[in-house]
């Protein structure tokens, strides 16, 4: 595998100033993460979350390419069950999928932490607020701690 180039390395090349006929190599990324094909489920998650990366090349001994691990293949996010574009609700889903997987029984869990991005959540709480306004406008006032 020579390297990698992902969507926003070329959006990034053009942002600089870099022409449609330029050559790849001054946005490859010859030293790109790579997950040997026996890297495991969990592994490969905490790899591309702490280089917060949504794709990996999967490559042999050789490191020669075999494949490609992509996040919303190899995550479970909410919407892969309810499939509803950022979905509000608990991901209860996502969890029973987690646990089985696991082999984990849900006598065995103590805690369920959830996370929701602060400006996605405020996109969406704007944008539904929006659409019934001026209506909207106490509850979303409500809604937005100040």
């Amino acid at each position: 595998m020579i390297g990698t180039v992902s969507d926003g390395d070329i959006r990034r090349g053009l942002l600089r100033g870099l022409a449609l006929d330029s050559s790849i190599s001054t946005i490859v990324h010859q030293n790109a993460l790579v997950a040997p094909l026996e890297m495991g489920r969990n592994t490969v998650l905490q790899l591309m979350a702490a280089n917060d990366i949504q794709q990996v090349p999967v490559v042999d001994d050789q490191q020669q390419l075999i494949g490609l691990h992509l996040w919303n293949e190899v995550a479970t996010t909410p919407e892969r069950f309810t499939r509803k574009k950022h979905d509000a609700g608990f991901p209860h889903h996502a969890i029973r999928y987690c646990l089985k997987e696991a082999g984990i029984p849900a006598s065995q869990i103590d805690n369920v932490v959830f996370y929701e991005k602060p400006f996605v959540k405020f996109e969406r709480l704007l944008e539904t607020y929006l659409a019934f306004a001026p209506k909207g406008f106490k509850s979303f006032a409500q809604a937005i701690p100040l």
